[in-house]
């Protein structure tokens, strides 16, 4: 089970696989990472934006699609209005794509579209209007009831 993880969380986790293969010549870039730039430091991660709701540190599995392109990736953050995944690709933005957040052994797809990218981190994605339904699990996740919930 996914678990929030304490605002000391420092450092990214692993970089998730694809679910689908880079094409060449993505895929020779993506083999050499020193040409990426190291991870950006916590105190970026917090910078003050135009966000309408707050973010919480939550590293969850999530689905992206964009066209017929598919990713298994791992979020840095998550909010009721967005998240920011961990990606070696960026997608541009104003990129529409479909999004399924694994929250435990719930699965909640949204819609969104990319807002922003960080080369060698991922980007950031703004989901779009949330359904009351989708709203309220996406909430009771954020708050832990859902956690503690199933815990017991």
């Amino acid at each position: 089970t996914a678990e929030l993880v304490s605002p000391a969380f420092s450092a990214p986790p692993p970089l998730p696989t694809e679910l689908d293969p880079p094409r060449a010549p993505l895929g020779a870039a993506l083999a050499d990472r020193s040409s990426h730039p190291p991870p950006l430091p916590p105190e970026v991660w917090t910078s003050a934006d135009r966000r309408a709701h707050p973010r919480h540190p939550c590293a969850i599995r999530v689905e992206i699609g964009a066209g017929d392109d598919r990713a298994l990736l791992t979020t840095r953050d998550l909010g009721l209005s967005g998240a920011f995944v961990f990606s070696p690709r960026l997608q541009p933005p104003g990129t529409r794509v479909d999004i399924v957040l694994h929250l435990g052994g719930d699965r909640l797809p949204l819609t969104g579209q990319v807002i922003h990218g960080r080369p060698g981190l991922g980007y950031g994605l703004r989901f779009d209007a949330l359904a009351a339904d989708a709203r309220h699990r996406l909430e009771r996740y954020l708050t832990g009831s859902e956690r503690r919930a199933r815990a017991e």
